[in-house]
């Protein structure tokens, strides 16, 4: 038999915990400064709706969480002032469990206009410093709006969830998926969010290797920019960087003087390495090399270690291996290197990237020089990395490489070997 469960209300909460603690009405009334007779009152449920002043008087000496208290009074609260004044206390406490509740019972409560009560809660949302309270009140907002066919909130919504994950390192596959959704409604996006968004979308495309994707995007985005701007060279970087890794050198050529003829700082300083490694790209290494080594020496810091891995990639593919060594052992005094990225700005995607790659080539030129061990210490090294912004692919493709090591030297894989890869494997399972 299935028990009839009933709801809870405050004067239950107040009269039980009162009973519990053994204290009287009227030494209640004395701790707090509240009447017995309201009391009583909120007790017997003659007053369902007790003022909040009251309720937080009652709320310490009664060891009630104010958790507790709220979520039963808005159950039975409708007046969207008092809902809004706990809205803004539970966003004081970074309670996420209540804001969410008080949000959805705002927000149902019906008094007012939809889209003035979506408005409302949209505000907070802007207003918020705190991540956790912008996506819990994004998506209040945004699942609402879907259920109702208030389509300018619910993209309103999914764009301010966007925004914040699109700063996780973690969450790069997940936010670009909640960011394709957004593309179907750029409409209803006002024109600085939508050319926010689209370059975004597109440096985000082109770190996780969506470079159809980054193209597509970088090129919607400079459509609805009619302004002069930074943001929009390194859309156009992007975009050419992404021709480079499609393979396809007649468009990023192409696409390189278009964007010199309109005078991108961006793509004229970086046209001639684009050219240099495009030669390296297509084998013609003789010429490649000494003009890698070159950039490499004229690149700025942050440039530097992508520079460095397109050479080291170069070297290896000629087995250049005193060459490697030199580069190498000057690289260990790189800050790149020295110091690993503590930031969690997108950028930073690209230089762990960068920095998984650069020990993916030092791990193979251990090998080639015998240091076996220190090229399979160094393989997980780079997966390291690649596991900070949850690459999985780059994971298997560097694991792929220690089994071929051992293939390749005609060794047995040791069983510590399998299980640091398994505890690796768990660890990128769990985080997705």
């Amino acid at each position: 038999m299935i028990e009839n469960l009933t709801y809870k209300t405050i004067g239950d909460i107040f009269r039980e915990k009162r009973s519990k603690l053994d204290i009287s009405l009227s030494e209640l009334a004395r701790l707090t400064g509240v009447s017995k007779s309201v009391i009583f009152k909120i007790e017997s449920g003659d007053t369902k709706r007790p003022e909040l002043s009251t309720v937080k008087a009652l709320i310490a000496p009664l060891e009630i969480t104010y958790e507790e208290v709220i979520t039963c009074y808005i159950e039975v609260e409708n007046r969207t002032d008092v809902l809004l004044e706990f809205l803004s206390e539970a966003i004081d406490a970074h309670n996420i469990t209540l804001i969410e509740n008080i949000a959805n019972k705002y927000i149902e409560s019906c008094r007012e206009d939809t889209y003035t009560q979506l408005e409302t809660l949209y505000n907070f949302v802007i207003a918020s410093t705190d991540d956790n309270v912008k996506v819990t009140l994004a998506n209040v907002i945004s699942k609402y709006s879907r259920q109702h066919g208030v389509l300018p909130y619910m993209v309103k919504g999914l764009y301010q969830s966007y925004m914040v994950q699109y700063r996780d390192l973690k969450l790069q596959e997940e936010s670009f998926r909640l960011g394709e959704e957004i593309i179907n409604y750029l409409d209803f996006l006002d024109k600085t969010d939508k050319i926010s968004f689209l370059y975004r979308m597109a440096f985000q495309a082109h770190n996780i290797g969506k470079y159809e994707m980054c193209i597509k995007l970088g090129k919607m985005g400079h459509l609805e920019d009619e302004t002069e701007n930074e943001e929009k060279e390194r859309v156009a970087l992007a975009i050419c960087n992404s021709f480079f890794h499609l393979n396809n050198y007649s468009e990023l050529e192409q696409h390189l003087q278009e964007y010199e003829s309109l005078g991108y700082r961006f793509i004229i300083n970086g046209a001639k390495y684009l050219r240099t490694i495009t030669l390296s790209k297509m084998g013609e290494y003789e010429e490649a090399i000494p003009l890698l080594k070159q950039l490499v020496e004229e690149s700025r810091e942050n440039q530097r270690l992508h520079r460095v891995n397109q050479l080291l990639e170069a070297l290896v593919a000629v087995n250049d291996l005193s060459s490697l060594k030199e580069i190498l052992d000057k690289e260990e005094e790189n800050t790149f290197i020295k110091t690993p990225y503590k930031h969690t700005e997108l950028g930073n995607y690209y230089q762990y990237t960068e920095l998984g790659h650069y020990y993916k080539y030092k791990a193979r030129y251990l090998v080639a020089i015998g240091q076996f061990d220190d090229g399979i210490n160094t393989c997980f090294k780079a997966m390291d990395y690649f596991a900070k912004i949850n690459s999985v692919n780059r994971i298997i493709e560097t694991s792929n490489y220690i089994f071929s090591f051992y293939c390749e030297e005609g060794r047995e894989m040791p069983l510590t070997i399998l299980k640091k890869l398994k505890e690796l494997y768990n660890t990128i399972k769990e985080s997705n």
